[in-house]
């Protein structure tokens, strides 16, 4: 079996190798056409070379004219962004704030990336500023699952104070914040992370007496060890369970 995935995986870097290959020779025939360069860009995306990426993007806009569009642009925004660079993905995207500013709905793909990038830059006002002009925003139930869509890839400092955002929340609200917040502090270990966790989970245990509210507190909590003994946790999880009521129990369960 190991060998098949081995053959499999050398068949398929051969296919992307020739790939490249055939692209830069497509890219040299035909030096006024940006489109092999863009396609060669999404290539090297694929296998990984984040750097050949933005080379061959950066390369693909140039031939697009001095006020390349944003269509042009965008390729290499978001090689600059899945490299890492940010900063130059937003610097990429800034003429055509405008553009994405009146129709976010049309340029999903400009908008989503920049929303994306100044988040991770820490800019979180204009993050917000550009997320709320979609009309997808409008209604309360698609902005908080919008925006906390957008705060889960986000560093923890910029969660914690992006969650502020969406002002007061109700209990339901506040169950799909704890959710991200887990996630969040799953993949980071972040202090401030667990501690905005604990805040929460006090918030929602004042506002509900629920037997079933406080069993899902509990379970979230159990969550929260840095680095959780799976053997141990099995045992608390069966000590919560345990000094449940029956009747919550089979509320559960329905």
């Amino acid at each position: 079996w190991s060998s098949d995935v081995c053959s499999s995986d050398l068949r398929s870097n051969r296919i992307a190798e020739q790939l490249v290959d055939l692209l830069e020779a497509a890219s040299s025939r035909f030096p006024g056409d940006a489109s092999f360069l863009a396609r060669l860009s999404e290539i090297e995306t694929i296998n990984g070379d984040l750097e050949a990426a933005v080379v061959a993007a950066r390369a693909a806009r140039e031939r697009s004219g001095p006020r390349p569009p944003l269509g042009a642009s965008l390729p290499l925004a978001r090689a600059q962004a899945l490299s890492g660079d940010f900063r130059s993905a937003i610097t990429t995207l800034d003429p055509y704030l405008e553009e994405i500013r009146t129709g976010p709905a049309n340029r999903r793909g400009s908008w989503s990336l920049l929303v994306t990038s100044l988040l991770q830059e820490g800019r979180i006002d204009e993050a917000w500023e550009f997320f709320t002009l979609h009309p997808g925003a409008d209604a309360r139930p698609g902005r908080i699952r919008g925006w906390l869509d957008f705060l889960a890839s986000a560093p923890p400092e910029v969660v914690i104070a992006g969650v502020a955002r969406l002002g007061d929340l109700s209990l339901p609200e506040k169950e799909k914040v704890a959710g991200i917040l887990l996630s969040v502090h799953s993949k980071t270990g972040s202090p401030a992370m667990e501690a905005a966790l604990q805040r929460l989970f006090e918030e929602m245990r004042a506002e509900s007496s629920d037997p079933v509210i406080a069993l899902a507190l509990r379970l979230m909590e159990s969550g929260l060890t840095e680095k959780p003994d799976p053997a141990g946790t099995l045992v608390s999880l069966d000590d919560i369970l345990d000094s449940m009521p029956p009747e919550v129990l089979s509320r559960i369960g329905s």
